[in-house]
């Protein structure tokens, strides 16, 4: 069960951290009015870490990250965007209700997230061909294709579109997944899903003894003939790697 105590000490760590954070990136802003896609990569990336380390999150990844390209992974909680973007750096993209998150949609909004209304054509168009121009570049762009975080049970059906971008560049696509556990809860409990409410169940997490967290990534792939088979080949190996985690690790109850 979580403690009350450390989720107050844990929640009141990573506040005081988005805020240092983004008076940072005010400064920084100050200093160089406009920042790149790979400078805003690495501004997140440092906020990340550090933020990940005052947590005292144990991360462990199997693999690697590739330095280009897009990775695709799985969506479980609101602290997706802290551990991948504390690997390295990294662009996302995520749906629009995430700019909408107290501070931490603020970051990765600072931190050149590309944020996606899927209800809204004319703007998922404009997003997928930002995704574009950014997978030009030398900063990987991760893509949460699930389009909403599940409870870890399954990985559910990926949505094909925003994989355009990665087909008409011909750039590496690479699976990934992500896993999380703790003393005393399982993945579900700690994932963020369905009518759980923003805030208090970050609180809740973060209260909970141990909390680990696991990416593994596959050899990245190309040569795609088209975006609905590069979604259901990256869907097959992101579900592959989540039974192999879920074989591995041990989920304490």
């Amino acid at each position: 069960m979580p403690n009350s105590l450390r989720s107050v000490l844990r929640t009141s760590m990573l506040v005081v951290s988005l805020l240092e954070c983004l008076w940072r990136f005010g400064f920084l802003r100050l200093g160089q009015r406009d920042l790149n896609a790979r400078e805003r990569a690495a501004w997140l990336h440092r906020c990340c870490l550090r933020i990940t380390r005052r947590l005292g999150i144990v991360l462990t990844t199997h693999g690697s990250m590739l330095e280009r390209g897009l990775v695709v992974s799985n969506h479980l909680s609101h602290l997706d965007i802290l551990l991948y973007g504390s690997l390295g750096p990294v662009v996302f993209v995520s749906k629009r209700d995430v700019r909408s998150w107290p501070f931490m949609g603020l970051l990765a909004a600072c931190g050149g997230t590309v944020f996606v209304d899927r209800e809204r054509s004319v703007q998922a168009a404009d997003a997928a061909r930002e995704i574009e121009t950014l997978l030009r570049g030398d900063v990987p762009v991760v893509l949460f294709p699930e389009g909403t975080s599940s409870d870890g049970t399954t990985v559910l059906p990926f949505r094909s579109p925003l994989f355009e971008p990665a087909i008409r560049q011909r750039c590496p696509v690479q699976a990934a997944a992500i896993h999380y556990a703790a003393e005393g809860a399982t993945e579900s409990m700690l994932a963020y899903y369905g009518d759980k409410v923003f805030f208090p169940h970050l609180c809740e997490t973060l209260g909970h003894r141990r909390l680990a967290v696991t990416i593994s990534f596959a050899e990245s792939e190309s040569g795609f003939s088209d975006r609905k088979q590069a979604a259901r080949a990256t869907h097959e190996a992101v579900t592959n790697l989540r039974r192999t985690l879920d074989s591995e690790l041990s989920i304490p109850t």
